[in-house]
């Protein structure tokens, strides 16, 4: 700390500018960066909004065709058959239209591999 005993008044203020200046120069890189951290969590979070409500659709499309199966098995009618073939069908395409959604490529190729197998 003896140089700064020695060190004139202009040369002092001209270090002191130069630490506040860093200071600020750091500070407002971070809060940048958090501003663009925070975009990309909205940006997700409406993604996943999206997805979950694509989701919701597959489920209860899913859920009609276990009823309409169940019914032809139990009353061995042809309407229910036509009924569950449909409701596998709507469930095919919005799975279809999840995947070219989706910027994630697992759950791309996963939908892929899920309706070109005819899992469903």
């Amino acid at each position: 700390m003896k140089f700064l005993t020695n060190m004139k008044m202009t040369a002092k203020l001209v270090l002191l500018l130069g630490v506040m200046l860093t200071g600020f120069a750091v500070i407002g890189s971070t809060y940048l960066n958090l501003l663009q951290t925070e975009k990309k969590t909205i940006a997700t979070t409406q993604e996943l909004g999206r997805l979950h409500l694509e989701i919701e659709k597959i489920v209860q499309r899913l859920g009609e065709a276990v009823t309409h199966q169940r019914d032809f098995l139990l009353n061995r009618r042809i309407e229910n058959l036509e009924s569950f073939e449909n409701a596998l069908s709507e469930t095919r395409e919005t799975l279809s239209n999840l995947a070219g959604k989706t910027n994630n490529a697992e759950l791309k190729e996963l939908i892929s591999y899920v309706v070109s197998a005819e899992l469903l």
